[in-house]
């Protein structure tokens, strides 16, 4: 049957079942792990062992990433196999019967037409979004933010940054494509609110995960831990000693990348987003010392403007780090 090949050796039978590919000759993968679907080129998957999950890292036998389709589809063949074989079993032993006759008894074997069951098939999902590894040149299409090269497992700080930053600028615009009386309820609920809080927050951890790939890729893991024991694992959070660590890093200045007033902007969005997450939004010392102007006790009131100044800024400083 097309798609399926039977081999055998001796007492040994090994079934192979062609897997349907997408019209971009992606294949189609789901985590072990944190069971989310992404697709890989399948000559590249071809050519490996190992798989890697691009949105959890989780490294598995690349039989393991094989989504429930395909594992279907893997049974269906086993299954018609098995009725085929039973099948010419019970014709070779009840061959003998066929016609028999012995004075007045008469033995007829006939046997019906055998369903064979189908083997099963399937649509992989539509590629969205297609990224390309710069350290392998792997090709996969995934539906969320991805932290690792399915084929390789390299993690690229700038592409990670970038995609979160690309999840938070769609949040943000995804509101203005609601419907008047959806975005008015939006609103009235305090929702708008938490979204924009929500991407100033989001852009504050993005830098902070791209400052930490980028000093480990620059001085190892070692001296990454050694500096976060020394310094707080938080120390990336807080833009003026998140500079001096980074330009030490690299061996040059990137403070520059940013004028004295927006630099002062930004360490206000990164203390802002320390009391929305720490302290519901209420003004704090930590707050007031880094150029804020809420009154103490008072909620910082975040503005989408504000939000997506943020956005802006931060990644100016971090392609000025790349």
């Amino acid at each position: 049957m097309s798609g399926m090949r039977v081999r055998r050796q001796g007492k040994l039978v090994s079934i192979r079942v062609s897997i349907p590919v997408s019209p971009d000759s992606t294949i189609g993968r789901k985590c072990p792990s944190c069971r989310r679907y992404f697709k890989v080129d399948a000559e590249a998957l071809g050519g490996t062992t190992q798989l890697w999950c691009p949105y959890c890292g989780t490294d598995r036998d690349r039989d393991e990433f094989m989504t429930l389709d395909q594992r279907r589809r893997v049974r269906s063949a086993a299954a018609r196999f098995a009725v085929e074989e039973v099948t010419k079993m019970f014709d070779e032993a009840f061959r003998p019967l066929h016609g028999f006759t012995s004075g007045p008894i008469q033995i007829r074997f006939e046997r019906g037409r055998v369903e064979l069951p189908p083997l099963l098939t399937y649509l992989e999902r539509e590629t969205v979004r297609e990224k390309h590894c710069a350290a392998c040149g792997g090709r996969c299409s995934v539906y969320g933010i991805a932290v690792a090269c399915p084929l390789c497992g390299r993690r690229e700080p700038m592409a990670m940054f970038v995609e979160s930053l690309e999840a938070e600028r769609a949040c943000l615009a995804a509101v203005d494509d609601l419907p008047v009386e959806r975005r008015r309820m939006l609103e009235a609920s305090g929702g708008e609110d938490r979204l924009v809080e929500n991407a100033l927050r989001d852009t504050v951890t993005a830098f902070e995960a791209y400052c930490k790939s980028r000093y480990e890729e620059l001085l190892g893991s070692a001296q990454l831990h050694s500096l976060l024991a020394k310094s707080g694992p938080n120390v990336f959070q807080r833009l003026d000693d998140a500079v001096p660590i980074m330009e030490g890093a690299l061996g040059r200045k990137v403070g520059t990348a940013l004028n004295g007033a927006e630099r002062d902007e930004l360490r206000i969005a990164f203390a802002t987003r320390h009391v929305l997450t720490h302290n519901f939004g209420v003004s704090d010392p930590r707050y007031q010392a880094a150029g804020g102007t809420r009154p103490l006790g008072q909620r910082v009131q975040v503005t989408r403007t504000v939000a997506e100044r943020a956005l802006a800024l931060t990644e100016r400083f971090v392609g000025a780090m790349n």
